[in-house]
């Protein structure tokens, strides 16, 4: 609801009847789980079983073997040098083309922090930030200047890419 409402004041006026419904269409679900449970003289057991086991059970699931460490170092180099591009990018570019890109990045900043409320906390939880930041670095590729530079930072993923299956398959 918050990337909505975020939606909402980049690419419209403030109307507060639209906040409003986006806040009822989230409540709604809420409600009816309540009163079914209420009904039924669940409703602590509601709380117990589904909210508050769901927030405190946390599981990291990060794997770090030497081929994984350098897959993040090189997707680190692509996703900070095409932020920092982006950033320098944003004075020419025309005014839906950076509301187009504030979104994205509201994206990728909700999709990154909503990984942790995930019980399961890896790499897994991550797979919503994939969009923008794929955009992001298409971005960077379509724009640098040298040819070179991209294909050698391409051929750095390709490789890293590679030596994480590689390393797969010979621990099978």
């Amino acid at each position: 609801m918050l990337f909505v409402w975020i939606t909402l004041i980049i690419y419209r006026p403030f109307i507060w009847q639209e906040y409003l419904v986006s806040l009822l269409g989230l409540l709604l679900p809420v409600v009816y789980f309540v009163v079914y449970y209420f009904w039924h003289n669940q409703l602590r057991s509601f709380w117990d079983e589904t909210l508050h086991t769901h927030l405190a059970a946390k599981h990291y699931l990060f794997q770090t073997t030497k081929a994984y460490v350098w897959l993040y170092v090189v997707l680190g180099v692509i996703v900070l040098g095409s932020l920092f591009r982006l950033a320098n990018s944003t004075t020419v570019l025309p005014l839906k083309s950076k509301k187009g890109l504030s979104l994205l990045f509201w994206f990728l900043l909700l999709s990154a922090s909503s990984a942790f409320l995930n019980p399961d906390f890896g790499f897994t939880a991550l797979k919503m930030t994939a969009i923008p930041l794929s955009v992001f670095s298409a971005n960077l590729f379509i724009q640098i200047k040298k040819d070179w530079v991209g294909e050698m930072l391409f051929s750095f993923l390709i490789l890293a890419i590679l030596s994480v299956h590689l390393a797969a398959y010979l621990v099978k």
